[in-house]
Order: structure tokens, then sequence, then C-alpha cells
């Protein structure tokens, strides 16, 4: 007699918001977001955050405003943790952002988008394909560009990736870029993932 499959690991997630109302906001949003089930625990301030965010955590979704430091702290302090590190904001263009994905976020969900929104958004930084907003994309630039020094040197970009950041910092979507640059959008999000990488790569300049 064959025996039962085993179940499914659940995916061990860690939501630290100051708001009750926000935790199980995002806790659907989890569900939602994957075929797996989710153990999910959650925290209201960094220090807890902290102490939680051990190396058995698989997805961090912490707030950009968390009390005690906030996510750049919680970052600085566990950004080598192998978690998916994902910052829930308020401002897709605050250039605060920047520095959180070089200080290791994965990408980033907007706090007022709605629930199906924030689910497929979820799924693509899931699968590498982080937003990159205008904002960003100017930051990223001023980092990565020729005439950024050894940034560029340590992390050069390559041409279709310097297109594409040029083109998202001037605010097309991604369908104009890939429309203006004869790439599916595939292609697109894949360089956009590379340009986190190399953001990330550049953390220290």
């Amino acid at each position: 007699m064959d025996e039962p499959a085993p179940a499914p690991l659940a995916l061990r997630v860690l939501i630290a918001d100051e708001n009750p109302a926000s935790r199980r906001f995002l806790a659907r949003v989890v569900q939602d977001s994957f075929s797996d089930p989710a153990s999910i625990v959650e925290c209201s301030d960094t220090g807890s955050a902290l102490d939680l965010l051990g190396p058995d955590i698989d997805l961090l979704l912490v707030d950009q405003q968390l009390p005690e430091g906030g996510a750049a702290e919680l970052l600085r302090q566990r950004g080598a943790s192998p978690a998916l590190k994902v910052v829930t904001t308020l401002y897709s263009d605050d250039e605060r952002l920047f520095d959180l994905i070089r200080l290791g976020a994965a990408g980033y969900l907007l706090k007022e988008d709605r629930l199906e929104v924030q689910v497929e958004q979820l799924q693509r930084i899931a699968h590498g394909e982080p937003p990159l907003s205008p904002a960003i994309a100017r930051c990223a630039l001023a980092v990565l560009g020729p005439s950024s020094g050894s940034a560029a040197g340590r992390a050069r970009l390559e041409p279709e990736e310097s297109d594409v950041l040029n083109r998202l910092s001037r605010g097309y979507t991604l369908r104009e870029v890939a429309a203006s640059l004869s790439l599916r959008q595939a292609a697109i999000a894949g360089h956009i993932a590379s340009i986190y990488r190399k953001v990330q790569a550049a953390q220290g300049v």
C-alpha cells in the first residue's frame, strides 16, 4: 500500500507592522498569494522583529515606518537573512525606498493598493520580478550610471539595463518600455531584477 504523500511545508512568514488591521490585511495577501499554507508570526516594532527574524523565516513583510527604527534598521541588522524581504509603504516614489533596496529589500508593496493588486505584486516579487518606480530608477542611475565612479566599475549596467532604467526614470510603464525596446515584458522584468542585484552589490559605495 502506497504511503500518503507528505503534507507541504508551511511558508514561514513574519509580518512587522504597528497597525493590527494592516497585519490582518497582509496576512490575507500572503494567504492568497501562495498555494502552500503559511505559518504567520506578527509583531509591532523593530525590536520584536529583530528577535523573530531568524533563519527559519521564509518571507518578511515590514512596514517602512515600523516603530523603534523602521525597515531600514531591521534590514541593516538582518540584511543577510535568507528571508525574502518585502517593504510595505504608502509611497512608491519615496526615494528612501531606494536605501531599503540597497540594504536587501527584494521589492515593495503599496499599502493603499487593493488586495488583488498586492497579491499580484507579491507573487511577482516572489518570482523575481520586483517593481521599480521612476524615483527609484533615477536613484539607481545615480549609483550605477557611467558617471557614478567606483559603483559603476563594480556593478556596471548592461546597455539594455541602462535603456530600461532611463525609460523608467522618465515615467514609462513596463509595457511602454517593452514596446520601445522591442522586448517582451518578461525580459524587462529580468533586467529590473538584475538592476536590483547590482544596486545591492554597490551598497557600500
